[in-house]
């Protein structure tokens, strides 16, 4: 397959000086990844060009000489998919999708990854790099594959899809492995994918070449329809992948992402040290923000000056406590130092002593947790500063 083939050579020169697509070199052998960027997902830029660069490897020996289009590409990936009901996506409309029965597989949360050849070095890429960790990662296991002939099992003329696990490249998912999930294998004159009969069948034919544990895992595939996919409900589990297959062409993939995965995805990628300082700067801003009206803002600020007060006067209570401990000059037992300063504490203020002992340990967060707890007012829960209805 040629370069000039597969897409439009002008846009994607145009892609990669506007940014759009990068292209990044193997360190030693005339490859190259082509791969959208970051600002195609801030600018919600989806051209058919930049869909297909989505970890893209060609040979760059005549992109090197001028011939761009004359560039042969040495792995194809996954064409660019996108979320059920993306409503700047109509073929990812659920009314849209094609009438055919879609293979179901689990969406794997690690990394992508893209097995190449180059005479006879192997090797597998993550999405923009050969040289990522994940990338790293994936070749090496290979290893095996390669030594023992295993590797020979994948059809000419696909490209085999991984997801990478492994445990410096976890995101959400917690699995109990760390190696490579055979995902797919795409034909790369087509992008078609093989059937998952028989991707299941060349993955047999590799595990058998393992004594115990199988050297690479296969994705697991789930009888189910849309619907329940869509109302599934489970934890540590991101979603579901479902490919609709045209012949001649790459198949229409939808992703399913499960609620409390998107949940916890978002908290992972959206908190930053500066919303954590924030946080802890002024936890009250969400609620004096935005206008609201003066009489709420003195009631809720009335609380928190007291409960403030309250904490500083119960954390001074417990310095003054511990600044009180006799200090010997050479301590020859730290355990039975703790044990004597913890009953000296408790005979003198019972109620603060755990506490003094975590401020003598150096746990500022343990100490700052129990005397909140200790301070929290007292009362209905429902004692907010108004309720629909309140003496009327």
């Amino acid at each position: 397959m040629l370069l000039g083939n597969l897409l439009n050579i002008q846009e994607l020169a145009d892609n990669i000086v506007q940014g759009f697509i990068r292209f990044q070199r193997h360190p030693t052998l005339p490859l190259a990844i082509l791969n959208y960027s970051n600002e195609c997902m801030f600018n919600n830029y989806w051209p058919e060009t930049v869909q297909i660069c989505r970890g893209l490897i060609i040979d760059t020996t005549e992109w090197d000489k001028g011939n761009t289009s004359e560039s042969v590409v040495i792995s194809r990936p996954f064409h660019k998919f996108f979320n059920l009901n993306q409503s700047d996506q109509p073929d990812y409309q659920e009314a849209n999708l094609p009438k055919v029965i879609p293979t179901i597989t689990e969406k794997m949360d690690g990394w992508f990854g893209s097995m190449w050849k180059y005479g006879d070095r192997y090797g597998i890429a993550s999405r923009g790099s050969f040289v990522s960790p994940g990338a790293e990662f994936g070749t090496s296991k290979l290893a095996k594959l390669i030594k023992y002939g295993a590797v020979d099992e994948f059809p000419k003329g696909y490209t085999p899809i991984f997801e990478i696990i492994f445990k410096a490249g976890k995101v959400v998912v917690d699995y109990p492995f760390e190696g490579l999930v055979l995902l797919a294998l795409v034909n790369i004159e087509t992008g078609e994918e093989l059937p998952y009969d028989e991707l299941r069948n060349v993955w047999a034919k590799i595990a058998s070449y393992s004594q115990g544990n199988p050297w690479i895992r296969l994705v697991h595939a789930h009888k189910m329809d849309l619907q329940e996919c869509n109302s599934y409900i489970t934890k540590n589990f991101e979603g579901f992948v479902l490919s609709y297959p045209r012949p001649g062409t790459w198949p229409i993939k939808v992703k399913i992402k499960l609620e409390e995965y998107k949940r916890l995805h978002k908290l992972i990628t959206g908190v930053t040290p500066q919303q954590i300082w924030k946080a802890l700067h002024d936890p009250m801003a969400p609620w004096l923000d935005g206008g609201v009206p003066d009489h709420f803002r003195e009631w809720a600020i009335k609380w928190r000056d007291e409960l403030y007060q309250k904490f500083h006067t119960e954390y001074s209570a417990v310095q003054d406590l511990v600044h009180s401990l006799p200090v010997p000059f050479v301590v020859d037992d730290t355990t039975k130092l703790n044990k004597d300063w913890y009953e000296i504490m408790k005979r003198e203020k019972p109620e603060l002593a755990g506490i003094g002992m975590s401020l003598i340990n150096g746990k500022i967060y343990e100490v700052h947790q129990a005397i909140w707890k200790r301070i929290r007012p007292v009362g209905r829960e429902l004692e907010t500063f108004y309720r629909e209805g309140k003496d009327e």
